[in-house]
């Protein structure tokens, strides 16, 4: 009899570690960890919140004009009269000073503080013997853009135009203006002005293509 109990004992036990221990899991077994690292309420990943973000670029406050107009800088004023001939970048006050001029007038002389990119309002080209062909005299379509490009997008950024004797900068002004551009100014006399106040210098070979 007491064999007899020890089989039925060991019977049933290996019924129950059959049916529990290595069966088929049930509602309450716990679920399986598949993935290491799972996605939250929301569906995103938990380490995508630990890659930094790219930062927006920042814009300038719109300026102070409205289509189409655009400010002056009249450097035979006093309060430029003043300045001494290293004081160029205080007529900018924070602006950025665009020569609007072909590469051939630049490698003669333009101001230290111009911007080195090729941002031509008006093509001009030279003839034979080393003189301008007015003829060829023709707008570049693509300055508005080119200007964009150069300042990111940023259309009320400061930005001072100078050309030769002013009257290049002036349409250039007004054209970037009927564009968008809130904070346009020019130097009224150009170059030609520009060179009796403050230092230049020539630029033939720092020129960076747009």
């Amino acid at each position: 009899m007491k064999r007899g109990k020890f089989v039925t004992f060991f019977a049933v036990l290996a019924v129950v570690l059959l049916s529990g221990g290595c069966g088929s899991s049930t509602s309450q077994d716990k679920p399986l960890a598949v993935n290491s690292v799972q996605a939250d309420k929301n569906g995103s990943n938990p380490s995508d919140k630990d890659q930094t973000k790219p930062q927006q670029q920042t814009m300038s406050k719109p300026g102070p004009f409205k289509n189409g107009e655009f400010g002056r800088i009249d450097l035979t004023k006093e309060k430029y009269d003043k300045l001494g001939i290293d004081d160029g970048a205080k007529v900018l006050d924070g602006g950025i000073l665009i020569d609007i001029r072909n590469l051939w007038e630049r490698e003669v002389d333009q101001p230290v503080e111009a911007e080195k990119a090729l941002l031509i309002y008006e093509i001009r080209e030279l003839g034979a013997g080393g003189r301008e062909d007015y003829g060829k005299r023709r707008l570049n379509p693509n300055f508005v853009k080119e200007v964009t490009d150069y300042v990111k997008g940023d259309k009320n950024r400061k930005i001072i135009l100078i050309c030769h004797t002013g009257s290049r900068s002036a349409k250039a002004a007004k054209l970037l203006s009927e564009n968008g551009f809130t904070n346009v100014y020019d130097i009224e006399g150009g170059f030609a002005e520009w060179e009796k106040h403050f230092h230049t210098e020539k630029y033939s070979q720092t020129y960076q293509a747009n």
